[in-house]
């Protein structure tokens, strides 16, 4: 595939990760911290939990539709385009909720319903080629959104041109592209319709993948504050844009290091297929390397902006490791056993660990209201024990396929 076939397939990608990592990075934290400041702990999560359902509504109605006409997309990103409109205009929480739904909805009815049709009509050898470079944009998307929101909050004229402008680059490919209006996704309806049915190894594989997302929804909704309160530095909206600009590149970095699927990668039995796909060493490394930099986080050893920019580097290079991996064998594995539902299943992970993550930071800002701890210390130990939780889900994992094997 040349470079433009790339850009003209990844482009919506690029565009629907600029609106969510905008939203949930920077928008709605500086939202809620400009117009309910001393109820900030408590109603972003609210937000971002009710951002999530949406999410995980759109996802989950997609799934069960995608023999619907594949035009639908184009509905659903001129919905998203009219809510972020209304995202970056609203005052009152009623309307920015109600235009925050629509869009997070049509957002994730739209990039589920490409990824289907995408990873459908792509050979077994091109899915991780696929996932690269839809990863790519997508890490693209989360580098400059949060650095581009930090810095322009206020000028309300800028932020509707840039949006407008970045929508009309990035969605005339998908509604240029000619196609019939009857034109649908060539799926096997059962498995679309039917009930999800899923082995132990992919189980566990749904479970570790669920809660490190939790963790990075839980660090990403409070980087803001994380840098105002925690670390006390100035400036802080424009030092979080640059934050996480920085954990997106190294992101990047960590997903480009991921190697592409080859021919013995399918030419396996089930079991040592998803020994090779899953890589659990990798996913041992990402575990110890994340809890590693978290505790550095925790212990302030230097209050500088360059201490913690190192650490969010690392953590960065280590997620972008854990995108371009899991993202992989969920793909490779639904093509491989005709599965549709493994990737819906994996596509509404990150809605649904997001929705974790935030239930979680609600119920940890209504305990540190009746005791005397720093909610930020509370939030940081939370993360350290989720990370333990996630290495005995891999060893459990390794487990279960090693005795597969020997079965064999």
């Amino acid at each position: 595939m040349n470079i433009l076939g790339i850009w003209r397939r990844n482009s919506v990608y690029f565009y629907l990760t600029f609106f969510s990592a905008g939203t949930q990075g920077i928008i709605t934290q500086l939202f809620v911290r400009n117009y309910y400041p001393d109820y900030k702990e408590l109603l972003l999560p609210i937000i971002l939990v009710t951002g999530s359902i949406a999410y995980v509504l759109g996802i989950w109605l997609s799934g069960k539709y995608l023999d619907l006409p594949i035009n639908i997309i184009k509905i659903m990103l001129c919905l998203n385009f009219a809510g972020f409109f209304g995202v970056l205009i609203a005052k009152s929480m009623i309307f920015y909720i109600i235009f925050y739904a629509l869009a997070c909805f049509s957002c994730n009815f739209a990039y589920n319903f490409l990824d289907h049709y995408f990873i459908n009509s792509s050979e077994q050898i091109e899915i991780s080629t696929h996932v690269k470079s839809m990863l790519s944009y997508q890490m693209l998307a989360f580098m400059l959104a949060p650095l581009f929101f930090s810095i322009s909050t206020g000028n309300i004229i800028l932020l509707l041109s840039v949006i407008t402008f970045i929508a009309i680059v990035s969605l005339t490919p998908i509604f240029r592209k000619e196609e019939k209006t009857d034109e649908h996704i060539v799926i096997d309806k059962k498995a679309i319709k039917g009930k999800i049915i899923l082995s132990i190894e992919e189980k566990l594989f749904i479970f570790y993948t669920t809660l490190f997302m939790a963790i990075v929804a839980m660090a990403i909704s409070m980087m803001v504050y994380i840098l105002s309160e925690y670390y006390s530095f100035p400036n802080f909206a424009v030092k979080s844009g640059i934050s996480l600009m920085i954990m997106s590149i190294s992101a990047g970095l960590g997903i480009l290091i991921v190697r592409s699927s080859s021919e013995s990668d399918f030419n396996t039995d089930d079991k040592a297929f998803a020994y090779k796909n899953f890589r659990p060493r990798l996913q041992s490394t990402i575990i110890l390397l994340t809890l590693s930099m978290t505790l550095l986080l925790l212990a302030k050893l230097f209050d500088s902006f360059i201490f913690v920019a190192a650490i969010l580097a690392v953590l960065g290079f280590v997620n972008g490791l854990f995108l371009s991996s899991t993202r992989k064998f969920a793909g490779i594995t639904s093509v491989r056993k005709n599965r549709p539902e493994l990737l819906t299943v994996f596509n509404n992970l990150q809605s649904i660990s997001s929705l974790l993550g935030y239930g979680i930071c609600i119920v940890l800002s209504i305990i540190v209201r009746h005791l005397n701890i720093n909610f930020y210390s509370f939030l940081m130990m939370i993360i350290i024990i989720a990370l333990l939780i996630e290495q005995v889900l891999i060893f459990i994992w390794l487990h279960f396929n090693r005795r597969e094997l020997k079965n064999k």
